[in-house]
Order: structure tokens, then C-alpha cells, then sequence
């Protein structure tokens, strides 16, 4: 007894048919998947990825149920037709290979003697039907809000948290959130980049600097773009600063408030200078903008508010290089562009320089460090003074302190971000839009592919492309 005897004459037609109903299964479960997950919030990377593995697993079963429900079928019918029809040896390997070739479709007999064949054997035929599709980040960040700017100047002039509404008279609680910090310390850069900031602090402040009649006792700026940037090389960050200064002391240059290295491992930077004849670039501090968790105590007795920062962590720096696509970060929960916006309206408060006479007459250009608190700490007491130390240019104030502009300046954004609450508008409250990464699905092209045959509709790639993430996708979400 052959082979072929032996064979059951159900074993062809029950796995033929049993591989297109287990194709077919697959692939509403497939689609059921993925329709399951439209629309719906990219919560964390982890499940992004299952997701897509799971994705992946169902769309190789489809391809391969239904791949081996056409095998049968096509081996089926090619042996009928060799069986009936009288074929060249042309004609015969043209019908045996067309199912992995296409220039078998070129022949005539194949087409004369096989139609039936050439229809099965275009659906083995892979068509490319997925695609993977995105949009692109929409808005960007130009400037800060008018509420943020009004915020910042108010903390920055009262030196003190901004009580918020007490939500009963006498009631304590605690809250824990990411905001803004900062984390200053003295310029670095070594003694040679130090030799280079005196050199061009002179050049810019000359001839008038330490000839007794005028000199600069204070400044400030942010690094600014040469004109060609080598990203992240440390002689492009030292050139960068040089030119802030620069741009800051000439009168009539364009001086930025917010440092915009493309660099998303370096914070944003700014400078603060108080220069003596002895020294500027040792006199020069910079601070760095950080995300950072804080634990915030709220306490109301009779309406009145006492706030205490439990404790602050600072987490990763903040660049301004992602505030042009902050889709991504508000949807990772780093949201770079109001923590940028806060450096902006700081930047724009404090940006600039002072001048003063030895007789104690002050000029200030562009900046407005004069009207908030920091001219209370260490560094800055010396404005209260002339150069020849004959009188106060004010009387001494009860409220000097021995806080350095390091310590004031940490503590003054601290203030800011704890503030923040104290403005209605930035509070989570009611349905707002957000933007988020979702899932999303192509059902009018999935379904239009799928009409061609049933087997051709359902010819996933090893990638999954036919869904996708939409870069792009509002929501309006509650709060």
C-alpha cells in the first residue's frame, strides 16, 4: 500500500480548512486587539512594548495560518490541472514556480492553461499592504505666559512664597510634585578659560572699569549661540559663555534670557557676576535648571499659611532644546517647556548689568535685579555703599542677611515652584487638554486591503506596521 493510499482523504481538506478558520481567528483577534487599544494613553514604555510584542505573535500566526491554508489549496488545484490539461515543460514550471517567483506570471500557458492558479498564486504574492504612519510635534515654545512672568516677579520682589487659597481656615496637608530648581555653584572652566573672561571683561568694560570714576559692579547673562556650534564640546560651552557676556555688556547687542543648547544632558544655564578689581571670573557663579520631586507641608490656622519644603530631590537637568516638541515630554511626564518658561521670565527679571560711580550713583541696563530681594544677600551689599566709602547710598536695611547668591538663588526658585500653586490657572482643575501619546488605528485602509481577498487582507509583516502610534492625538482628559 503507497504512501498516498494510506493517506485519509480528509487529512488535505480538514487542514486546509482548519488553517483558514484558525487564520481567520487570529485575525479578528488581531484587529479586536488593537481596537482595543485605540485611542487609548501611552501610559509607560514596558507597556508600549508588550503591546506591540503581543501585536507581533498574533499577526505571525495570522500570516502563517493563512499562508499554509493557500499552500494546501494551491497544491491541490496544480495537481488537478497538470492532470487535465496537456502543459509544455515551460508551462509546468512556470505553474510550480509562480507561487515564489513573480516573472512566472509572464507566461502565457501559465495564464491559458491555470487561471485558477494565477488567482491563488497572486495572494502568495507578499503586496506590501502595511504601512507605518506619523504626524509631526505641532506648537513650540516662544515665551513665557503673562501669568508665569507676573509670578515670577512677584516671588522674586516679596522674597516669599505666595500663600494660596486655604481650602478650609484650619487644616494641614502635604503634597508631593515635580517643579523646577535650581543648583548654582562657581564658574568652572579652569584658570586658561578663566584668563579668557578677565581679558574680555576688560576689553568690554574698558577704559572706564577701575579708573575710580565708573565701574561695573554687577551682571548677569546667559550663554549665547557662536556663530558656528560644535554641539557639546566643551570648548563650544566655554565659548558660549563668552559670548553671553559679551552680548550682555554691549549696549547695543541681542542678549538672550534662556540658555537653548541643543544638549538634553545639560541644564539651562545662567551667570551671575559681582566684579572687584581683584577678580571677575572668580567672582562669577552659574546655576543650572533641574527637575526635582518635592514634599511640600501645607498648614492654615485661622486662614493664614505656613509652607514647609519637607524635603527636595533634584532628578535630571532640564534643556531647552525639547521645549520646541514638548508633545513627547508632557507625555512622559517631563514637562521641559513651563520649567523653560520659568527660567525665561527669571531670565528676563535678572538678565542685564549695573553700574555705579564712586560717589554711589547706580545705573541699571536691562536688568531689574534692584527691585527683588537678592540685593539683600552677601554679594550684592556693597551696592549700598559708594566706591570711596563716604556715605550709604541708602540706609542700612534690618533686612541684610548673610545668605550668599548661591543659597538666594536656589531658595528664590524654590519659592517659584511652591508659588505656583497660589495662580488658579495652574492648577489641575476641570477638563483641560493635554497632550499624550495614544494608540491609534488605520481602520478605513486595514479594511479596504482586506476586500481584496481574504487571504490577501490578512498579510502582516514580522514589524506589525499596519498599527501604529499617532504622534499627534488630542485628548481632553479630566485632571
Amino acid at each position: 500500500m503507497t504512501a498516498s493510499m494510506s493517506r485519509p482523504h480528509w487529512l488535505v481538506p480538514s487542514l486546509m480548512i482548519g488553517s483558514l478558520i484558525c487564520g481567520i481567528a487570529f485575525a479578528l483577534g488581531h484587529h479586536f486587539f488593537y481596537a482595543s487599544l485605540d485611542s487609548r494613553i501611552v501610559q509607560i514604555s514596558t507597556q508600549q512594548e508588550w503591546n506591540i510584542r503581543i501585536g507581533t505573535g498574533m499577526a505571525f500566526l495570522v500570516k502563517a495560518f493563512l499562508t499554509a491554508a493557500v499552500g494546501f489549496a494551491y497544491t491541490q488545484l496544480l495537481w488537478t490541472t497538470l492532470a487535465s490539461r496537456n502543459s509544455t515543460l515551460e508551462g509546468i514550471d512556470a505553474m510550480f514556480g509562480v507561487a515564489t517567483n513573480a516573472w512566472d506570471f509572464l507566461s502565457l500557458e501559465l495564464w491559458r492553461e491555470g487561471l485558477g492558479l494565477v488567482a491563488i498564486a497572486s495572494v502568495l504574492c507578499d503586496p506590501q499592504t502595511f504601512s507605518i504612519w506619523g504626524g509631526d510635534g505641532m506648537a513650540g515654545y516662544a515665551a513665557p505666559s503673562i501669568a508665569v512672568s507676573r509670578l515670577v516677579s512677584s516671588v522674586a520682589s516679596q522674597g516669599s512664597i505666595i500663600p494660596m487659597k486655604a481650602p478650609y481656615p484650619n487644616s494641614s496637608f502635604s503634597t508631593t510634585f515635580h517643579a523646577p530648581s535650581l543648583s548654582c555653584r562657581p564658574m568652572g572652566g579652569g584658570p586658561e578659560f578663566h584668563a579668557a573672561f578677565d581679558k574680555l571683561f576688560l576689553n568690554l568694560t574698558e577704559p572706564n572699569y577701575g579708573a575710580g570714576s565708573i565701574e561695573k559692579s554687577f551682571f548677569s547673562f546667559v550663554p549665547q549661540h557662536p556663530p558656528a556650534l560644535r554641539k557639546n564640546e566643551t570648548d563650544d560651552r566655554k565659548l558660549r559663555t563668552l559670548r553671553g557676556l559679551q552680548a550682555i555688556l554691549d549696549k547695543a547687542g541681542f542678549a538672550m534670557t534662556v540658555d537653548n543648547l541643543e544638549d538634553p544632558t545639560s541644564p539651562c544655564w545662567f551667570y551671575f557676576g559681582f566684579p572687584i578689581a581683584q577678580g571677575y571670573a572668580n567672582r562669577t557663579i552659574q546655576c543650572g535648571l533641574y527637575n526635582s520631586s518635592y514634599d511640600v507641608e501645607w498648614k492654615y490656622s485661622n486662614g493664614e499659611q505656613t509652607t514647609t519644603v519637607r524635603n527636595m530631590t533634584r532628578l535630571n537637568p532640564v534643556s531647552a532644546v525639547n521645549a520646541d516638541n514638548k508633545l513627547m515630554y508632557y507625555a512622559n511626564g517631563r514637562p521641559d517647556v513651563p520649567y523653560v518658561a520659568v527660567m525665561d521670565a527669571l531670565g528676563a527679571l535678572l538678565m542685564g548689568w549695573i553700574q555705579s560711580t564712586r560717589f554711589g550713583v547706580l545705573w541699571a541696563s536691562r536688568t531689574q535685579i534692584l527691585s527683588t530681594v537678592l540685593t539683600q544677600t552677601y554679594e550684592m551689599q556693597h551696592l549700598r555703599h559708594s566706591a570711596l566709602k563716604i556715605v550709604p547710598v541708602e540706609p542700612q536695611s534690618s533686612h541684610e542677611t548673610n545668605l550668599t547668591m548661591v543659597e538666594a538663588m536656589e531658595q528664590l526658585v524654590t519659592n517659584i515652584s511652591v508659588s505656583l500653586f497660589s495662580v488658579e490657572d495652574f492648577l489641575p482643575e476641570g477638563n483641560e487638554y493635554y497632550e499624550h501619546l495614544a494608540w491609534g488605528q488605520q481602520r478605513e485602509k486595514t479594511w479596504t486591503k482586506r476586500g481584496q481577498t481574504l487571504a490577501k487582507s490578512w498579510r502582516p509583516e514580522f514589524r506589525d506596521q499596519e498599527y501604529h502610534f499617532k504622534s499627534i492625538y488630542w485628548l481632553k482628559t479630566k485632571s
